[in-house]
């Protein structure tokens, strides 16, 4: 039996649930350049980045963006062992709000840690066959925060 204490706990509680789930809107700026801002306290701007076809689906491409150029696509030499960004890119153009299905991960090569945001959006503005690109702002705290333009190639199935 719920007494009126219950109850009173309860409105409130479900009203935050509600409040911190993916939700649309946001009002997010996103910076007009490339990718860039504060990925594990250091100077982080976009250089390469690319798409795994294992780990992504018809609703997402999963998507690594590292500070450093390689080649993408070969043979997945990527720059693993610096800071970087990974996160999933939905496959639907537009923008998609960050919460606790849809977010981003800063990579801490210091001490291997995944910090992830849930503050922030993604848009997807193209999707070609060889390309994804869009915008990105993603907050973590003052050390981990990004924002700006990207293009990341497709990985074909390997």
């Amino acid at each position: 039996m719920k007494t009126p204490m219950m109850t009173a706990l309860a409105l409130p509680l479900g009203i935050t649930l509600l409040a911190c789930g993916d939700g649309t809107g946001g009002g997010y700026d996103i910076d007009d350049g490339p990718l860039s801002g504060m990925v594990a306290g250091q100077s982080f701007t976009l250089a390469q980045g690319h798409t795994n076809w294992f780990l992504s689906d018809d609703e997402g491409f999963f998507g690594t963006f590292f500070g450093t150029s390689y080649e993408p696509c070969s043979d997945f030499d990527s720059p693993s062992d610096e800071a970087h960004l990974l996160g999933n890119i939905p496959t639907e153009l537009g923008e998609h709000n960050f919460g606790l299905s849809q977010n981003l991960t800063f990579y801490d090569p210091n001490d291997n840690s995944n910090l992830i945001a849930t503050t922030g959006v993604i848009v997807v503005d193209a999707i070609t066959d060889t390309e994804v690109s869009g915008g990105i702002y993603a907050y973590y705290d003052e050390d981990n925060e990004v924002s700006g333009q990207f293009t990341v190639d497709i990985c074909p199935e390997q």
